[in-house]
Parts: structure tokens; sequence; C-alpha cells
């Protein structure tokens, strides 16, 4: 410094004080702070630091501390820190999830596992889903449901409730389908009424009893500081939008599962319950894997990019972003690699 140099940083310490910055030179050091700038010059001060360095600034805080640093925004600065996190972190979060224990439900239940989160895995009495569960440890329970009974789904959000104090998330993945052409000219034939309303009510009613039943627990939580409560997310497809021959049951149903997700958040809005959808694309589960290989690379190849099938985690990874984004709500995600389905 000189005295034509104006002094960037005055720091006023006394004996009572505590050390803000300890800084430790030597005639070795690079000059830690750099106070002539140009133009082109970014940054104020360049720091040099080595295992032996001592740490330039130690701060201890209690809680009766006040804030170090207060930060004013206006509405038209970007947010540089953000003091109250309103993000929802998997880790702890409680869900229950059905479908889970094969393909994309089975990939988001591990995933949550794997994130810190507390599931209670939901499907069928005949499903490995005891197997799955006890193989992810503790935090994973398994609890037989058919997602068309209000008495199973109740009982598997009264597990969450009761093992692990609430439920925060819930994600269905339960669902069936059918190829059948509305007429069959050939049989003279016309779609079995009965598969389609099985088709129907697994997919579509199943879904929402779950969503109806759920969002009664969710409410009952204390709301973080965002207000929210609580996050739903359903499983629809791109057959809602490109359905095939043979799809009329099985895109009417994800079909229902899209059109609903707008209204039913905007119904749960004032508890702070967002509801989400995604509609995957070309996935590798169970049922494409025991298709023929020269089937699955032809079905891989319809994807434009990446042109493969999607793996069950990637479908795992967008519902964690979706549980973990606040302002995702109201929302159908096409999942697919860009794909449009051929008729």
């Amino acid at each position: 410094m000189t005295q034509d140099d104006m002094t960037l940083c005055q720091i006023k310490m006394t004996q009572d004080d505590m050390t803000l910055c300890q800084i430790k030179m030597t005639q070795d050091d690079m000059t830690l702070c750099q106070i002539k700038m140009t133009q082109d010059d970014m940054t104020l001060c360049q720091i040099k630091m080595t295992q032996d360095d001592m740490t330039l600034c130690q701060i201890k805080v209690t809680q009766d501390d006040m804030t170090l640093c207060q930060i004013k925004m206006t509405q038209d600065d970007m947010t540089l820190c953000q003091i109250k996190m309103n993000l929802i972190r998997l880790e702890n979060a409680v869900a229950v999830i059905t479908g889970g224990a094969s393909g994309l439900g089975r990939a988001t239940v591990e995933r949550f596992i794997k994130q810190g989160a507390k599931v209670v895995l939901c499907d069928l009495p005949t499903s490995t889903g005891h197997d799955v569960a006890k193989s992810l440890g503790e935090n994973c329970v398994f609890s037989p449901t058919d997602v068309t009974s209000e008495s199973d789904v109740t009982a598997a959000l009264e597990i969450a409730k009761s093992k692990f104090g609430r439920l925060d998330v819930a994600v269905s993945c339960a669902g069936v389908g059918v190829a059948i052409k509305t007429y069959n000219f050939t049989k003279k034939r016309p779609h079995a009424l009965e598969s389609f309303t099985h088709v129907i009510k697994t997919n579509t009613i199943g879904t929402f009893n779950v969503i109806r039943l759920a969002a009664g627990m969710m409410g009952e939580n204390e709301p973080n500081v965002d207000g929210q409560r609580g996050v739903i997310v359903n499983t629809a497809s791109v057959a809602a939008y490109d359905g095939q021959q043979g799809q009329a049951a099985y895109a009417a149903s994800k079909g229902a599962i899209v059109g609903m997700t707008l209204p039913i958040a905007r119904d749960l809005s004032d508890k702070g319950i967002r509801v989400c959808t995604i509609a995957p694309g070309l996935f590798d589960t169970p049922l494409l894997a025991s298709l023929p290989e020269k089937v699955r690379k032809f079905l891989a190849s319809t994807v434009p990019f990446p042109q493969r099938l999607g793996n069950p985690d990637e479908f795992a990874h967008l519902c964690q972003m979706i549980v973990e984004n606040p302002m995702l709500n109201g929302e159908v995600i096409r999942l697919d690699g860009a794909i449009r389905m051929m008729p």
C-alpha cells in the first residue's frame, strides 16, 4: 500500500476481538491481496494456501450470534445466497411407492433409499416386494397392496406414519396394459369390455386412489418455509399422446392421468401439496426385457437420441428432481428421448 492507494479493507482488531482473519505470510509467499487493479483484472484477492497455512478466516457462531452476513437483495438482483433453503431433500423423506417390486417402481425405491429416504414399497402380494424390501435394509418396508383397494392403500399409508412418522412423497408406478384392437374384423369380435375396464381401473382409478388418500395424510404435515407439505408423482406414458394400434385402453388410462394432473395440483395447492406426472417412453423394464433381442434393438432404434432404451434409474432420477425442485407443479414431463411413437 502507498499513500496514494485507497485502503480496500480496514480491519480493526482489539485484544478482546476474535481473530476473523489470521494471515500467515513469508518472504516467499505471494502477495495475498493485490490492491492495484486494471479494467481487465477481475480478482481482487489472490490467496495462496498450503496445508500448513492457517485458516484465513475462523468464524465461531453460536445460536445467539447475529447473522454474520446480511445480504439485501432487490427484485432485480440475482440471489447470491439462499439463507433459508426451500428445497426438499430426499434424505429422511418418507415415501410410499406403488409398483415398487419391479421396473420403474423398483428403480425409484432403490434410488430413494440410496439418497437416505424411508420407503414403504407397495406391490401385489404375489410380487417379489417382500424380498426387494428386505434387501434394501430397515428403511424399506413392504406393504402388500392392490392400488384399487382403499383398505390396502390406507394400510400402506398407516405403515408410513406408524413406522416413519409421516408421509412426504407418494409415487405411483403400478400399472397394467393390453394390446387389443377396438374391433377384430377377421374374428368379428369387439374389444372385450372387461379388458378395457381392468386397465382403466388399475392405471387411472388406482392412481387416483393413491393420490386422494395420500393427500389427506400429507395435509397433516407441518409446512416448510415455502408452505409445502408433500409431493405426489404419477406415471403416465407417451401413449397418452402417441397411442398405437391396440392401445385404446392403455392410452385412455394414461391420458386420463395426464388430464387430471393440473386440476389435482390446483385442488391441493392451498395445502402446499405439489402434483406432477412423468410420461416415459421406451424403458428397459421387465416387459421389454422379455422381448427378443432383435425386437429390442428395433425399438431402441426408433428413439432419436439417445438411441437406446431408457434406464429405469433415469426415471427414478426425474422423480427425485421433481421432489427436490419446489417450482415443479401441475406439470407432465415427457421422458422419452424425443420419440414419437409410430401408429
